[in-house]
């Protein structure tokens, strides 16, 4: 993923405040999700979901602390 941060598919659970946001399965560990976003030259990981977990609430949650 450093190679290229944009592989990640962009996540169209919620519309963030925290701009667009993406979401990459973890090689290994396939029911895991990673969600980040790309600042300029960086990565930046918000959270890491089990993705049983209700996402969109979760992500709504992480769109309010921004």
């Amino acid at each position: 993923m450093q190679k290229t941060p944009g592989m990640g598919k962009v996540t169209q659970l919620v519309v963030s405040r925290l701009g667009e946001i993406r979401q990459w399965r973890i090689k290994n560990f396939q029911d895991y999700l990673i969600f980040y976003r790309i600042q300029d030259t960086t990565v930046e990981i918000l959270r890491i979901f089990h993705e049983a977990r209700d996402l969109v609430n979760v992500l709504n949650e992480l769109d309010k602390e921004s």
